[in-house]
């Protein structure tokens, strides 16, 4: 009886089963290690990242939108020393829906006289020549700027290396 009891007692938490866990841990105890184990992958990759600061910079565009015709507004690029390397508001085609103000304050009237993508394309390319992405929502960001060079006829380029900050920071918490 007591081999039993010992066969379907987890060794993580000392829960009683009714079923045999073979002498290892319940589910719970399984998903709370996977937890813990890729929450320390995302720490450890986040502390990589400011051991490494020269290879990384972070990357930001605002938007019209969210589909595939929308236009970015604006890019930012900051070193993780906080150093801002290249800002720019982008003059897009069309006007900015009130939707898309109400969200990051970006106004017609701001990028009136802002360069295009065409123009400003060319610097955020430099800079990610020698250094990784870390954007927060890399799909989203990525989609954008792949769209504005498609519509500028640049591409065929190097993709932009980059990892998402969105994503690990999920594992984390």
């Amino acid at each position: 009886r007591m081999a039993q009891e010992a066969a379907r007692t987890c060794c993580g938490c000392g829960q009683l089963y009714s079923y045999n866990l073979k002498g290892t841990i319940c589910d719970y105890c399984s998903h709370e290690l996977w937890l813990d184990d890729i929450s320390l992958q995302a720490k450890n990759l986040f502390i990589y990242w400011m051991e490494h600061k020269d290879e990384f910079a972070v990357l930001d565009v605002e938007t019209t939108g969210l589909d595939d015709n929308s236009e970015i507004v604006e890019v930012a690029v900051v070193g993780l020393d906080e150093e801002v390397l290249y800002h720019s508001l982008i003059r897009p085609d069309r006007s900015i829906p009130i939707e898309a103000t109400a969200v990051h304050g970006i106004t017609d009237e701001m990028v009136a006289n802002a360069p295009t993508w065409l123009e400003v394309w060319p610097y955020v390319r430099l800079i990610f020549s020698t250094r990784k992405a870390l954007i927060f929502n890399e799909a989203f960001d990525l989609r954008m700027i792949y769209s504005a060079c498609r519509r500028n006829n640049l591409l065929p380029f190097e993709k932009i290396q980059s990892e998402c900050v969105m994503e690990a920071y999920a594992r984390y918490s």
